[in-house]
Parts: C-alpha cells; structure tokens; sequence
C-alpha cells in the first residue's frame, strides 16, 4: 500500500477493489478490474497513473467519481468515506469537488450548444453565480485563464474549434463546478503532438499556481514524467511499482516498469538495432506480463518514496532489460 504520511492528504484509496460480472447462465464470468489498489492524492501535486490499456486506470477514475461502487476497500475524501454519500444531492456535492477532463474532446461536448452554455451552465447550476449577467463575466474569466479569447471563443459551438481549444474548454468547465481535484484521463492523446505541450503545461499551471490536485492518467510516461511528482505503474488491475517520478523512471525495479520502459523508441538507436532489441523482448514480454499478473501481497522499498511489487517466482536474468 501506498503511504504518503502526509497532513495535505486530500483523497486516500486503500485497498480498493472492483470485480464486473459479464455474460448470463454458462457465460457468465467475473472480471477483476481492480486489486488492492491504494494511493494517496496531496493537494496541488500530481500522481501519474500509468500502464497500458486494460490495466485498470480508468476504472479507478470511475470509482472515485462514484460512477461505479468499489466492491470492498475504502475510499476517503478529506477524511470522509465516500461509501456514506447516500443522497443524491451529498453525491452532487462531491462530484461538483471531483471533476473529470475525457479523453476526447470532440465527444465531451454537446454539439447543439455553444461554449458559453457549456461553461456557464455548471456555474448557475451550482449557484457559483446569481443570474446570466454574473455568469457572463465569469465565463469570460474562465476561458482567458484557459487561454482561449472570450469574446469570439464563447458564442462559437464546439465544431467550430480545433481539438486543443475544446479540451481547454473542457478545462474551463471543469474549474467553472468549483473542481478541487481533476481527473485527467488521457487528455493529450487525441490532441496533435505540436499542442500536447501547451495543454500539459496550462494544467501544470493550475496545479503550481492555483493549486488543483491531479490524477493524471495516461500510457505516455514521457508525459508523466514532466507532469507529475508521483507515479504508479498498473498492470491487470493493480499496482505493481510506484513513488517518485524520476526515481522510478530512472530506476525501475519490477519488470513490468522496465517492460515498458524498453518500449519507448530511442531516437539514438538504428532501425536494425531496434528490430533484434525488440525481438528479444518480444521473446520475453509474454512471461513478463504472466508473472506481473500475480497478486502483490507486499511492496520492498527501493529508496525513499520508492516501492516495487515483490514477485513470487525468481526468473532470474530474464528481466535484466
């Protein structure tokens, strides 16, 4: 388990756990989307939630927005058990404070309504402002801080603008509910690789200078590492390594961690290297992620903020990536 010990705690997951039932009759089965999975948020810092698709990142965005129950485990919100958010309107209270920014930008925004609507609606919903004049300014306020111009960008509708400007709407709205923790899921992946930096840094900005808190979810660890102060490597559903982000990129222990780190392209490496590189890890990959998918009972402690996954079996050289 993950433990930050820290007084600026604002979301704290212990051994959440989440098990979907799928099929009927002879086809039913259960799927364990999440084991054990614990961390801490601290406010106006950021943990990267990294693995590939299927791990288990975005089921835990879900379970924290309350979209879906945890199955067992806990999950407290200053304090607070969010098992006991029985009411709708203490469910509306909470979502207003945990808010989510999608990964597609052209879907996450109705395209009958303009940006205005879109920003001021959560606003008057949530009674951040007394009437459409408050509203106005607000909106326009939102959307400078986001770096879009207010005046020609709020009457416009959402096919109007390039794939980078809707998802700084979708920022903006984000903020506009009163957000006190974002949940990014992939929020760079759709966008073109020439704005990807400019997003990442306007959520840095929010994070350094305002003080959001973040859970950044993506499979780009060059991403996270120039985001996020922490890390933590998913596979099937749990954690197999996490701490601090250069510490754990610079030296990864479980080999799953050094898994996907050898995948990442090195520029420096000619083709034909890559290629006989690759095919040994290829060899290799399979009986990596087999022995990764068995349960983590305890974490060893590398240094510091640092913890990896203990194996059951000793493969010997085979992770010496």
């Amino acid at each position: 388990m993950i433990n930050l010990n820290s007084g600026d705690t604002i979301i704290s997951v212990k051994d959440m756990a989440k098990t979907f039932h799928t099929g009927k009759g002879v086809k039913k089965k259960e799927v364990k989307a999440l084991r054990n999975v614990s961390f801490d948020l601290k406010k106006g810092r950021a943990m990267a939630l990294v693995g590939e698709s299927g791990s288990g990142k975005s089921t835990v965005a879900r379970l924290l927005t309350k979209m879906h129950d945890h199955c067992s485990g806990e999950v407290l919100f200053k304090g607070q058990d969010i098992s006991d958010i029985k009411t709708r309107q203490a469910l509306v209270d909470y979502r207003k404070q945990i808010q989510m920014i999608f990964q597609d930008p052209y879907g996450s925004l109705n395209p009958a309504h303009t940006i205005y609507h879109h920003i001021a609606r959560p606003l008057l919903t949530h009674k951040h402002v007394k009437n459409h004049a408050e509203a106005k300014i607000r909106v326009n306020e939102l959307l400078e801080m986001v770096e879009l111009d207010a005046e020609s960008t709020a009457p416009k509708f959402p096919h109007q603008l390039s794939g980078g400007q809707r998802q700084r709407v979708s920022i903006a709205r984000a903020v506009a509910v009163g957000a006190e923790v974002i949940l990014a899921d992939e929020p760079t992946s759709m966008l073109d690789v020439s704005i990807r930096l400019d997003v990442l840094d306007l959520l840095k900005r929010l994070k350094d200078e305002q003080g959001f808190t973040f859970l950044y979810i993506t499979h780009d660890i060059a991403t996270a590492r120039y985001f996020a102060e922490e890390i933590a490597i998913m596979y099937q559903g749990q954690i197999v390594e996490y701490g601090d982000t250069g510490s754990v990129i610079d030296n990864p222990q479980h080999p799953y961690t050094k898994l996907l780190l050898s995948a990442i392209p090195d520029p420096y490496v000619s083709f034909e290297e890559a290629t006989e590189t690759g095919a040994e890890l290829l060899a290799k990959a399979n009986q990596i992620r087999e022995a990764s998918f068995e349960p983590v009972s305890t974490y060893h402690q590398f240094k510091g903020n640092h913890f990896y996954g203990a194996m059951d079996k000793d493969l010997g050289d085979l992770f010496n990536l």
